[in-house]
């Protein structure tokens, strides 16, 4: 891109917290240059903060919400530009106001919170901002640890507080650490004297409520397995050869608990009791408390439904468009296993020029970029669909893929197109026009058929921009040399 120092050195928080089991040589080398990289550029040691904007390259940013930050996903490109430039772009989503209920019961987690919210409410705040709210007495029975869990956005109240000032006091025990410089009690007064804060009478898109004092400790991963095994006479399903499961109980009390009712023992059959590691941990020591860390899942978000012209599912995510989200492939090698995972005869029905339609939150789940530029390696230009996965949409955006939302066009397709015959892939024999000019399109639905228009949203002048640019890379280039001009 041409840029030799970061724009501004204040705006970055660097942590080395991802895939910090692997010790190979490689991914070690990776954060010495992280490292080399941080000292060079004078990145100082820096904390996500309450009441600031935290954006970051990892579709789990919004975990910063639990310390009262507005965290939220860019990606590597976008990322980039803000080093380079210090500028971004956002769209600004609906928010959505969520208030609890009730006290946590003992032994219920955030996991089982968010469990619970994704259950009741998992098309109800689809691409919003959530904000929580509560009595003190109900946000008290919320920990800080379970509110990461959570995420999204917890307001700045008492609870944070005595977390904040513990932290303080803990960071002047070690005078060998600068933290002690950097979270202290006078920047906690100065932030709890004009706490950020909704303004009275703010809008918001919609109002939901969970009782918390309702919910009840949820263990998924084995009974997912239990369930299998009463669909194969009894007979518990194996982990894969090669794939190692990791077990991690919350405390020995829960593991306790998990043997009683025979989850553990599950888990252990389902990985041949060879290939199980227990706890995760960054190369220190193995002991009873790492043993028993917190368990990792990374689990896929599914689409509600997706169907198209060219696509016709039920369950999509980025990880169908590009399988695996190599590091290292070429164009041609995207382009030929480009939604191979959905549909191994994608690539044989879709022509170049086509437009893709699908249906609703089509993109959701990682942050990569290659689901975009698997697309693009496919030469499809523009893709349609009743929503998109806001961070799809980002990256369309910057690299290039146009898109449409249009649910009129996806609920005159369903209705014309039924899934009985099971085509996964279809070619309708329809065209779309847009004139992006009026912020129109028009639809013709066959040769014979319906002919509409339909208003869509404007497209944003510096969005336009960014494509006029031919994507982001090359509108940071351009910021750069205006710079140095």
């Amino acid at each position: 891109m041409g840029a030799t120092r970061v724009k501004d050195p204040r705006q970055l928080v660097f942590a080395l917290d991802h895939d910090v089991q692997d010790k190979s040589e490689s991914n070690l080398k990776k954060y010495e240059q992280i490292e080399a990289f941080a000292k060079k550029q004078k990145v100082e040691k820096l904390f996500v903060w309450p009441g600031k904007l935290c954006v970051a390259s990892d579709s789990h940013s919004n975990m910063y919400g639990g310390v009262s930050s507005l965290g939220t996903a860019v990606v590597r490109t976008d990322a980039a530009s803000i080093w380079a430039t210090g500028k971004s772009w956002y769209q600004v989503p609906p928010v959505a106001h969520l208030t609890f209920t009730g006290t946590l019961p003992p032994g219920v987690t955030g996991k089982d919170v968010i469990v619970a919210l994704c259950g009741l409410f998992k098309s109800d705040v689809l691409n919003h901002a959530v904000e929580f709210k509560g009595s003190d007495e109900t946000l008290a029975s919320i920990s800080v640890d379970n509110r990461l869990t959570i995420s999204n956005i917890f307001p700045i109240d008492r609870t944070l507080e005595h977390w904040l000032r513990y932290k303080a006091t803990e960071a002047t025990m070690f005078k060998n650490r600068t933290t002690q410089e950097r979270w202290t009690h006078e920047k906690i007064d100065k932030l709890y004297a004009d706490p950020v804060q909704a303004d009275p009478g703010a809008y918001y898109a919609k109002k939901l409520y969970l009782n918390l004092s309702t919910l009840s400790p949820y263990v998924s991963a084995a009974k997912v397995f239990q369930d299998a095994a009463k669909a194969n006479g009894g007979k518990i399903p194996k982990i894969a050869e090669g794939v190692k499961l990791y077990i991690a109980a919350a405390s020995v009390r829960e593991q306790k608990i998990a043997e009683d009712e025979g989850s553990w023992q599950t888990l252990l059959e389902a990985a041949n009791y060879s290939g199980v590691d227990f706890g995760y941990g960054t190369g220190s020591p193995v002991t009873t408390e790492s043993k028993l860390g917190n368990v990792l899942e990374q689990l896929e978000s599914l689409i509600d439904r997706v169907e198209s012209s060219v696509v016709d599912d039920t369950s999509k995510t980025t990880t169908k468009i590009l399988p695996g989200f190599p590091e290292k492939i070429s164009e041609e090698g995207m382009a030929s296993v480009c939604m191979s995972n959905y549909d191994p005869d994608f690539g044989i029905v879709v022509k170049p020029n086509d437009i893709l339609v699908s249906g609703f939150n089509f993109g959701c789940g990682s942050s990569r970029e290659q689901a975009v530029t698997a697309i693009l390696a496919k030469k499809i230009p523009l893709v349609v669909a009743g929503s998109f996965g806001n961070i799809f949409s980002r990256n369309s955006i910057n690299n290039v893929l146009l898109g449409l939302e249009i649910p009129r066009l996806i609920e005159r397709l369903r209705a014309m197109f039924t899934s009985s015959d099971k085509l996964p892939t279809r070619r309708t024999g329809w065209t779309l026009t847009w004139d992006v000019a009026r912020g129109v399109v028009k639809v013709q639905e066959g040769e014979n058929g319906d002919h509409w228009e339909e208003k869509v949203g404007e497209f944003a002048e510096n969005l336009q921009e960014i494509v006029a640019k031919g994507g982001l890379e090359n509108w940071i280039k351009h910021e750069i040399m205006k710079t140095e001009a």
